[in-house]
Order: structure tokens, then C-alpha cells, then sequence
């Protein structure tokens, strides 16, 4: 439930947009102070220790109703009173757990979808966007059981392996969070607005970045650290050696979050990234389970009691929903036919079911998230 409105909220906003305060002075004082009401009420004196200037103390203290950015503030507002809108901020009992360890959290989270969401447990699943095929694959499958034992998929909504990690998620239990290094209402890339669509759906949008705000480079770290700081842990899937994957476990490490990456051919330069992640102590990832077994000792604190269901009994049930013949649409069954009881190689299926390369592919990933087909050797079989 959102405790923010009113006076507080105007608060909030006010420093949020206030040109003379940056968000990393209002994150310092939200830390210090640990809540809005003890910021506007602090002497100067106890403001100074903080560096800020006495500009600063005065803009701190401007009446809301006044401020130079109530055209902004009251924007925020009318967005926020729109269905499925939502401004959490740090003082919110929706406000990620986690996030708030991190050293300069957001003050406040622009949030579509629905935002106690946020206070489940996390995992980050991120990689490449020029991702090959089998990286799709391992995002998708990974993220599916993830999902599958009770942990909410976190990723960045980038083409590639973020993509294919939201799906996944969204193919298990069906929590996942982008979050985002625009404002919520510009969703990027433009070709993930359905994606995002079901996300709001299912899970949440989050971002920390103004209404309207660009794709502008300088955005995408300071994205990256919430990805990373709201998670238990960040697998990589695939990355080059300089990628913004490897900025997020970095950051990842620095707030002691347990570090995770897929190793892959070492002959694709996007495992580069993984291998040197690999060799400076990352955990080794060939499945879901290396991951759970790794963050067993977080599941007992008593922040995510009750939160982590029993894991035998999601996977029945989630292979159950997944392989019902009403969960397929008509070129599934199609697929699924065409397989038959025995295997069957891609070459076959391209010429027997006549579809496009693209968009046998498609399908055959989806039924692979489904957990309705594996691929071995080259030749789809059915489960």
C-alpha cells in the first residue's frame, strides 16, 4: 500500500526537482535524516555538517505551494492519480528493502504497474543486447525457473538478454520488474512497448529518472546500481569485456551482492565478459539451481519469510500449466506435431512447417520456455 500523499509526497517532490539540490545531496540526506519531515525540519547548523550551502538550506525550506517547479510537481501528481501510476518514495512500505542499503539510493521511484512488487525478493538477470541464440536461450530458461521458485526477475528492458529475461519470468510465476534508464512513459527501445505492456501487467516499471526523460547515456550506471542494489544477486548471461553487464556486477559487488555468469564457446567474443567475471570469483552458472544454492542463506532472513514457497511443489505446478495443450496457440500445436514422439532436426521443421526461419525460431524458443520441447544435439524433441 502507497502511505505517500499529501504534504509529504509535496515535500518529496519539491527537493526531488529543486535545480540547486542534486539527487545525490537529497539521497545523503534521506540517509542521514531517514525521513522527509526530519530534512525540512533540521537546523541550518545540522544542514552545514552535511555540505550544503546556505542556497541549498534556503531552497530546503521554500513552501511547496511556491516552489518554481510547481508545474513539474503538479505534472507528477496527475500522472501518479492516473490508474496503475505510482510515485514510491524512500520512506514507502513499497520502497525496495534492499535498495535502501544501497550508498546513494533514489529518493523516489516512478513506478507503473503494481508496486509491491518491489518488496519481493530479486534476482538481476542481464547480458548482451547482440546476444546469440543460445544466450537467449540460457536468459529465458534461467529466468523462467527463477521465477518458477518464488524470486521476481529483474532486468533492464534491452534488447537481447534483458528481453528474453522478462519473457522467462514471465513464463514462470510471471513477477518481473524493468527498470528503466528513461522516464516510465518513454518506454526504450521502442520496440519492447508490448513487452512493457505486460510487464505493467504482470509485475512493475520502475525508474528513477523524471517524466519524459531521454535514453541519454549518463543515465544508463546510475540505472544500472538499482538493477543491482534492489537484487539478492545479478546473473550475467553474456557480455563483451566492456559492456554495461560488467558495470552492473561491479556494482553489484561493491553492495556485497552475490555475483553470478554463465560461462559459453570461447570462441563468441560475448562470454568474454563472463569468463573474466568467472575468473575474478564469480559464481559458475550452468542452471538455476547453482544460483538458489548460492543465496539459500539469504532465503532464511526473516525480510523474505513467507515470501519463498516450496520449490518442489512450483516446479509440478508450473510444468503443469506450461505443458496444458491450452497453453499453446496454433502454430505451436503445429510444432509440437510436427516433432512428434520421436526427434526432430531444425532443417525438417523449417521445410515441413513452412514458416519463416525467424519465425520458427520464435516459436520453438517459446516452447522451449514452456518447457515443452529441449534441444539437444541439434535435434528438438518433445518433453
Amino acid at each position: 500500500m502507497i502511505i505517500m500523499d499529501g504534504l509529504i509526497l509535496s515535500r518529496y517532490l519539491t527537493l526531488f526537482h529543486l535545480k540547486s539540490l542534486s539527487t545525490t545531496d537529497f539521497s545523503r540526506l534521506l540517509t542521514y535524516f531517514n525521513n522527509i519531515e526530519k530534512i525540512c525540519s533540521a537546523t541550518d547548523a545540522e544542514l552545514r555538517l552535511l555540505n550544503l550551502s546556505q542556497h541549498q538550506i534556503r531552497a530546503i525550506r521554500s513552501d511547496p505551494v511556491k516552489s518554481l517547479n510547481l508545474q513539474a510537481i503538479e505534472k507528477d501528481k496527475q500522472w501518479a492519480s492516473q490508474p496503475d501510476n505510482h510515485i514510491v518514495c524512500y520512506e514507502d512500505e513499497d520502497y525496495p528493502p534492499l535498495l535502501k542499503q544501497i550508498s546513494r539510493p533514489p529518493p523516489l521511484l516512478y513506478v507503473q504497474g503494481n508496486p509491491q512488487v518491489l518488496t519481493l525478493p530479486h534476482m538481476a538477470v542481464v547480458g548482451s543486447r547482440a546476444a546469440s541464440s543460445s544466450g537467449r536461450r540460457n536468459a529465458m530458461w534461467i529466468a523462467r525457473d527463477l521465477s518458477a521458485h518464488g524470486l521476481s526477475v529483474v532486468s533492464g528492458l534491452a534488447a537481447g538478454i534483458d528481453t528474453q529475461a522478462h519473457l522467462g519470468a514471465m513464463a514462470g510465476i510471471g513477477i518481473t520488474v524493468a527498470v528503466l534508464g528513461t522516464g516510465v512513459d518513454n518506454i526504450y527501445p521502442r520496440l519492447n512497448q508490448e513487452l512493457a505492456q505486460r510487464i505493467r501487467q504482470l509485475g512493475a516499471i520502475v525508474s528513477e529518472f523524471p517524466l519524459g526523460a531521454k535514453p541519454l547515456a549518463q543515465h544508463f550506471p546510475r540505472r544500472n546500481r538499482i538493477i543491482s542494489g534492489m537484487s539478492l544477486g545479478v546473473l550475467v548471461v553474456e557480455a563483451a569485456l566492456r559492456s554495461g553487464s560488467l558495470i552492473t556486477a561491479r556494482l553489484a559487488m561493491e553492495q556485497d551482492r552475490e555475483v553470478f555468469a554463465c560461462p559459453g564457446a570461447i570462441s563468441n567474443i560475448m562470454t568474454r565478459g563472463c569468463h573474466k567475471l568467472i575468473r575474478d570469483g564469480a559464481k559458475l552458472v550452468e542452471n538455476c539451481a547453482d544460483i538458489l544454492a548460492e543465496l539459500k542463506p539469504a532465503f532464511d532472513d526473516p525480510l523474505w519469510r513467507g515470501r519463498l514457497q516450496d520449490s518442489a511443489e512450483l516446479d509440478r505446478l508450473s510444468r503443469k500449466d506450461r505443458l496444458n495443450p491450452e497453453s499453446f496457440n496454433r502454430q505451436e500445436s503445429l510444432v509440437l506435431e510436427l516433432i512428434g514422439d520421436d526427434s526432430c532436426h531444425m532443417d525438417v521443421l523449417l521445410i515441413t512447417s513452412k514458416l519463416e526461419l525467424a519465425q520458427l525460431n520464435g516459436i520453438l524458443l517459446g516452447l522451449e520456455s514452456k518447457g515443452a520441447i529441449s534441444l539437444q544435439a541439434g535435434r528438438y524433441s518433445r518433453q
